[in-house]
């Protein structure tokens, strides 16, 4: 993926999913907070494999798309025990889009679990002075990428919000 392959920082690595970028912060992180993380954000299953520096990856951390929701609703409503510091910088990177009419922010995710891709987008719109939260997770049954989808997951989350009347 040519963007990975190039000096980058946080914002950029978010963007991206840049890999490697992640693989090094949670070498340096350390497993034992991460773990603390998890439990404390109450994230899906909370389980760390021993494959330490790609566990958000290997499909041994496992969340719904409920639990998705809930953990967006508790950082946008600052419930976690971070501080003003990190919820800014974390708000930061988190968007992908900024008008007059709303800001859209989110992350994409893919992984494989056997043959089936499973591609997320998740995050929380602001618009028309209330906030929308959305957690899309597509499932596909195919030994193939399908890297169409990855760019179908935000066209499909941006067609919602025009139908629902949350954007123009």
């Amino acid at each position: 993926i040519p963007s990975h392959n190039a000096d980058t920082d946080l914002k950029t690595a978010f963007k991206n999913s840049t890999v490697w970028f992640h693989r090094e912060m949670s070498r340096r992180v350390g497993i034992n907070k991460y773990k603390k993380y998890l439990k404390e954000f109450n994230y899906g299953n909370q389980v760390v494999s021993e494959k330490k520096n790609s566990f958000w990856i290997d499909r041994s951390l496992k969340i719904s798309p409920e639990e998705q929701i809930d953990f967006l609703i508790n950082l946008y409503e600052e419930k976690f025990m971070l501080s003003e510091k990190n919820y800014k910088i974390v708000k930061d990177i988190m968007i992908n889009e900024k008008t007059p009419e709303y800001t859209l922010r989110g992350k994409t995710g893919w992984g494989r679990e056997g043959a089936e891709n499973i591609i997320w987008y998740v995050g929380y719109i602001e618009a028309k002075e209330n906030v929308y939260f959305f957690a899309v997770r597509i499932i596909n049954a195919s030994e193939e990428r399908n890297s169409y989808l990855l760019d179908f997951r935000k066209q499909l989350t941006m067609m919602a919000f025009r139908e629902l009347g949350i954007i123009n």
